[in-house]
């Protein structure tokens, strides 16, 4: 599952790329060796990770990057059998040996199955989840009394890396206290455990005080441990945070408290059923992991997500056994010592935790997170391109090509180039550089006769040293990438703009873990263009205002193939670039000519609209798409709000307001989202606007706004038809307005005259020339 994605170039510079980089300069004696913008540089300016060294011998058995992804998953899933072979221990004290045996694979298997040890495997790379097998081995060993090889698991943890030291001292400490309640009472225990406390204290601070900061200055200018800078309040020194922690005690609950943090503790203990927290003394080993965790300013370490959480679930699965085996006896003596009836009902209840926590959270195919990328034949074409650069070469790469050629000794960034004698771009890939950006450089390469083009295909573009006639022009193959060549659209549509282009449809291509989305439009050339053209997709939020548009992220196909190349009959794939959309949104399409799309004289004419709704004849709205639980899909009327039953207001002679849906509450500082649901009795000549008031309990107004009705786009009530007609507002709520009840108050008006429509209730009776539509709360 780890190989896949980066098989589909989703594996990127960081962090596989770089630890590639450094693990294969190791096995080849520059221990940790990588670079940094254009220079030679080392991984000691942010972490000390002796653990590379070993693990740096793998690349003798596979010289590849793959190799590391094999041996992550392999250490992880070793974790297994000391895992069994705890629970074994503490099971045989309450059951026979083979039931104790049997049971134990369910401690196993919701091992395996923890979603948060799954999310850092498909990580890409990182050390830290090399700590899990070693944290296990540790607590195993220390069950069985063997000294010495506990010893040497807990100093494997403090060399994954720095902090990881810090649960080594706690190994340390845990070892000494139960050869302190042993009944043997071993002496090499006491003295083997405070050693280990010792020697990975003492490897902290000279890791993280001594080595770091030293590095870190030649690099950074700073001699600092730069990462205590995700501790926002609570200090940017590691004496700062220390402080904080011993003086600041209510800042730190509330860090601690925040909903989000609280989330992410509940999720840990969900996967085993929360049976952990009947044996704290062993989640409380993992405390510096975890209030590393719980109290940074960077969310990622408390998501649940990535490679953070990883050697925290030795310590939940083994809290787990433990706390299973003491419900198991108290459960035991409530049905009269029949203790294997209770340990059925404990395994039950961890199983259900499990694989349900799983199901919703895992990263296996029965998990939520589950991801199969497609490999299509524009990743298979990049071999292609990684054969023809020599392995000594230094090169230079975007960032999801890095980690397929990061086994050399100088790998760079792009646009970074260093010495580089080869530079491989995939410029409708992840580059991460702005798209201008990077069609600059490369026409700056080019120009600088450094380089020339030595194989260019659907995207890729391979330039190196100059052979004999030096080749400075694309070749047309390299323009596959944006023709569709047969591929038919999601979502067919048949907009024209005149005689030049008509679009035949569009994909919808969205990730809804990280809530980024883009589409691909299919644009057919009716005709030779003139070199003015500009296509111009962008996106409109439910109350008709533009939400994104290509000013600061321009699709990427017209950059490289621009419409005045663009044959008569082809259909060319224009592709936004993936970004943060509404939760409601939809896809609007207009073509300049002769300039700025922003100025409306340059706007190409919508002859046909094709099912889009066409707004000042420039430019085509199409279907919305509601993000539901996560998952985009169409919005349909079931979308709508739903119309009253028991009451109405008539404004004028012919607009009635039939529904509403207004959120309860908001808090200040907010935006207030409320939809409207109209219907008309007869056309309407004139158009009016909504005025919306919030107003507090004396009367007074708080927030105002004034807006033609919208829904995707401009529906004036001139354009209204008998169907109902919804219509989307928002109304930004004071940061500092009190909290309270307030009163949402909304009317229609002629906006040339200032004249308001009177109302009427459903009754028939004049209410004003205004509708109190909701009471609200603010909090």
């Amino acid at each position: 599952l780890s190989i896949r994605p980066h098989q589909a170039l989703q594996t990127h510079m960081a962090d596989l790329g770089q630890m590639d980089l450094a693990i294969w300069n190791t096995a080849h004696g520059r221990f940790v060796q990588e670079i940094k913008g254009e220079r030679i540089s080392t991984r000691l300016t942010d972490h000390v990770e002796l653990i590379f060294v070993p693990v740096s011998l793998v690349f003798w058995l596979w010289d590849d990057v793959r190799a590391l992804l094999v041996l992550q998953s392999a250490v992880i899933a070793l974790g297994a059998w000391p895992v069994f072979r705890i629970a074994c221990s503490r099971l045989r004290r309450l059951v026979d040996e083979g039931l104790a045996e049997w049971a134990s694979l369910a401690f196993v298997l919701a091992y395996l199955l923890f979603p948060a040890l799954e999310a850092a495997n498909m990580a890409e790379f990182h050390a830290v989840p090399l700590a899990v097998l070693p944290i296990l081995l540790a607590l195993w060993w220390v069950e069985e009394g063997a000294w010495g090889r506990f010893a040497i698991a807990a100093l494997t943890v403090a060399a994954v890396k720095e902090d990881m030291a810090l649960l080594a001292v706690m190994l340390g400490l845990w070892a000494t206290a139960r050869a302190l309640r042993s009944s043997s009472g071993s002496a090499k225990g006491r003295w083997m455990g405070l050693a280990v406390a010792a020697a990975a204290a003492l490897w902290f601070a000279v890791a993280t005080f001594v080595i770091i900061p030293a590095h870190a200055e030649q690099a950074y200018g700073v001699a600092e441990f730069v990462y205590v800078r995700r501790y926002g309040e609570l200090g940017n020194s590691v004496a700062d945070i220390v402080r904080s922690l011993l003086t600041r005690p209510g800042l730190v609950w509330s860090i601690a408290t925040e909903p989000e943090r609280l989330r992410y503790v509940a999720g840990l203990l969900a996967g085993v059923g929360g049976l952990a927290a009947l044996a704290p003394e062993i989640v409380l080993l993992s405390a510096p992991a975890l209030a590393a965790n719980l109290l940074s300013a960077y969310p990622a370490q408390y998501s649940g997500e990535l490679h953070y959480s990883a050697p925290l679930v030795p310590y939940i699965v083994v809290a787990a056994i433990v706390g299973a085996a003491r419900a198991t006896g108290w459960l035991g003596r409530a049905l009269h010592e029949r203790r294997g009836v209770a340990l059925g009902l404990v395994l039950a209840w961890l199983l259900a935790w499990s694989l349900g926590y799983h199901r919703a959270k895992g990263w296996t195919p029965l998990g939520g997170e589950f991801r199969w990328p497609e490999i299509t034949e524009h990743h298979q074409l990049a071999e292609r391109f990684f054969r023809q650069i020599p392995k000594d070469a230094p090169v230079s790469a975007t960032t999801a090509l890095y980690p397929h050629l990061s086994h050399r000794e100088r790998i760079y960034k792009f646009p970074a180039l260093g010495d580089a004698s080869y530079v491989l771009l995939e410029v409708n890939g992840a580059t991460d550089m702005h798209p201008v950006e990077l069609r600059r450089r490369f026409d700056e390469l080019l120009a600088s006769g450094r380089f020339c083009i030595l194989d260019a295909a659907d995207g890729f573009i391979l330039l190196g040293p100059p052979r004999g006639e030096c080749v400075r022009e694309l070749p047309d193959a390299f323009y596959s990438f944006a023709r569709a060549q047969g591929r038919l659209p999601t979502y067919p549509t048949n907009t024209r703009f005149e005689d030049l282009l008509r679009l035949a449809g569009y994909d919808v291509i969205d990730d809804p873990k990280w809530r980024l989305t883009s589409v691909r439009l299919y644009v057919e050339v009716l005709t030779t263009l003139p070199q003015d053209i500009e296509l111009w997709p962008f996106f409109v939020d439910a109350d008709g205002e533009v939400a994104e548009d290509p000013v600061r992220r321009p699709p990427v196909a017209p950059l490289w193939y621009p419409p005045e190349r663009w044959r008569p009959g082809e259909v060319v794939l224009v592709e936004t670039l993936p970004w943060f959309l509404p939760d409601r949104w939809a896809l609007a399409l207009g073509v300049a000519r002769g300039g700025s799309w922003a100025e409306p004289v340059n706007r190409v004419r919508v002859s046909k609209g094709g099912g889009a709704y066409v707004v000042d004849g420039t430019w085509a709205v199409f279907s919305p798409f509601i993000r539901d639980g996560g998952i985009l899909r169409p919005l349909t009327e079931a979308d709508w709000p739903s119309p009253w039953r028991d009451r109405r207001w008539t404004f004028g002679a012919a607009i009635e307001l039939i529904g509403a849906r207004v959120p309860e509450r908001v808090a200040p500082g907010e935006t207030l989202w409320f939809d409207l649901l109209w219907q008309v009795t007869e056309p309407i000549p004139r158009a009016y606007t909504v005025f919306v008031h919030l107003r507090d309990g004396q009367g007074r107004r708080v927030a105002q706004r004034d807006a033609q009705p919208a829904w995707f786009g401009p529906v004036p009530t001139t354009r209204w038809g008998p169907d109902p007609q919804p219509d989307a507002h928002r109304l930004e709520i004071p940061q500092d307005l009190e909290p309270g009840e307030y009163t949402l108050v909304i009317g229609l008006y002629d906006l040339e005259t200032g004249e308001r429509l009177p109302v009427r209730d459903e009754t028939g009776a004049a209410v004003g020339d205004e509708v109190q539509l909701a009471v609200i709360q603010v909090r």
